[in-house]
């Protein structure tokens, strides 16, 4: 421990001197938080995958997250959403715990299919997705009576792309799965990783540094063409992650690009933002916890945070998000992006609107409707009041800013 607390100083110095900053979101559950995910180009819509059948929805980037009632999953004990991924606002899929199998909605989560196929056999356990599009997708998890397996769904067509029936151990299950081009590197609820050279039609097994199975890997980025990070739940020894800057051929303990992380902790999540930061979560084995930041340019910097982390998520150039236990969720406030300024003199009724949405201003400015992506839609000249309809407008959050004052207020379009 001698070594841990000068670098323990060191790197809250330097987490406390970039000001980075990340504040808790109130969502309305404490079970934990499984994984959060955001439709890209979705006009702030998001979901967020618990246990117990938590599924949360937000319309407005993350900033309020609201619980969606839903049908069509039948099992026989608990739900605990595993995985989510979502194509648009509406047409999106999950894994679900155990055998309770793969699903599928068309109405933005609220009535599930299950997708299921003769062809998939003994594919009992799914966890995780790698989701191109609607019709093109792949499933990792584990078999009934072997390990690890990963099969394609292909334009409806199911082939099975690896399985380990030599292992016969299926707690050896396909944890994640990550592609960059015809690269895909999958990690294993044990001690290897899985890589692909075409797109996913062949997979070998990599050996990693882990000394024990059971200290199994956890999450997949691919930085780049080069470089690949795997986390791990080893608490022991000084730990970091894992890295491969082959493309996922060797794999080695980290080296950190600049900065300074934790030691002597388990790395549960990895995303990386369009922003060009990379984010990590890393928690001790009985805490505390941590959320880690990293510009590609500059170093790593790390702050605590009050619960363990397991999913990252980003939207946009300006939000990212991370979930975990106890109903944590927690935001990183945009290095570059817009707040709402809650003291301004504008209304806006009704809000959120699905239809006719009115803007009340005392006197004449100029004002814009923005995106969450900062994407002009609409400009308006306001004296006194104006009336917009909106029926046509994806869902989801918009920002309204006159030139002259600078007001910010959020509408909401459901």
């Amino acid at each position: 421990m001698k070594k841990f607390i000068p670098i323990l100083l060191a790197v809250l110095f330097c987490s406390f001197a970039i000001g980075q900053t990340w504040h808790q979101v109130g969502v309305p559950t404490t079970e934990q938080l499984n994984v959060i995910h955001f439709v890209q180009n979705g006009f702030g819509v998001g979901y967020i995958g618990g246990n117990n059948g938590v599924l949360l929805k937000t319309y407005d980037s993350g900033t309020t997250w609201e619980a969606v009632n839903y049908t069509g999953i039948n099992a026989a004990g608990p739900i605990h959403f595993k995985d989510l991924q979502f194509v648009d606002p509406d047409v999106g899929f999950a894994t679900l715990e155990g055998t309770i199998g793969l699903y599928k909605t068309i109405d933005g989560g609220s009535t599930w299919i299950e997708l299921d196929d003769p062809s998939m056999g003994a594919f009992c356990y799914r966890s995780t997705l790698h989701v191109i599009d609607e019709n093109h997708f792949f499933v990792g998890g584990a078999g009934c009576f072997q390990s690890t397996m990963i099969f394609e769904y292909n334009n409806g067509v199911w082939s099975e792309k690896m399985d380990d029936h030599e292992t016969f151990n299926a707690m050896h299950y396909v944890k994640d799965i990550q592609f960059r081009g015809n690269l895909g590197i999958a990690s294993v609820n044990s001690d290897v990783i899985l890589r692909s050279t075409d797109g996913g039609q062949n997979w070998n097994q990599v050996s990693t540094l882990i000394p024990d199975p059971s200290y199994h890997l956890t999450d997949i980025i691919i930085v780049n063409d080069t470089l690949v990070f795997a986390g791990h739940e080893l608490y022991s020894g000084e730990y970091l992650w894992f890295q491969s800057n082959d493309a996922g051929a060797t794999w080695w303990v980290a080296q950190p690009l600049g900065g300074d992380v934790i030691f002597y902790a388990s790395w549960f999540a990895f995303k990386k933002g369009s922003n060009g930061y990379l984010y990590s979560s890393a928690s001790q084995a009985a805490g505390p916890h941590y959320m880690h930041q990293m510009d590609l340019n500059s170093a790593w910097s790390y702050e605590m945070v009050n619960e363990k982390i397991l999913s990252i998520d980003a939207y946009g150039n300006n939000y990212v998000y991370g979930v975990g236990e106890n109903g944590y969720v927690i935001r990183n406030f945009p290095v570059v992006g817009v707040e709402e300024n809650q003291n301004i003199n504008i209304s806006i009724f009704p809000n959120p609107g699905n239809e006719n949405v009115t803007l009340e201003y005392p006197g004449q400015a100029n004002f814009e409707i923005t995106d969450a992506n900062g994407r002009m839609i609409e400009t308006l000249d306001v004296a006194d009041q104006v009336t917009i309809n909106v029926s046509n407008w994806q869902k989801g959050g918009y920002f309204v800013k006159s030139s002259n004052e600078g007001i910010v207020k959020k509408l909401i379009v459901n």
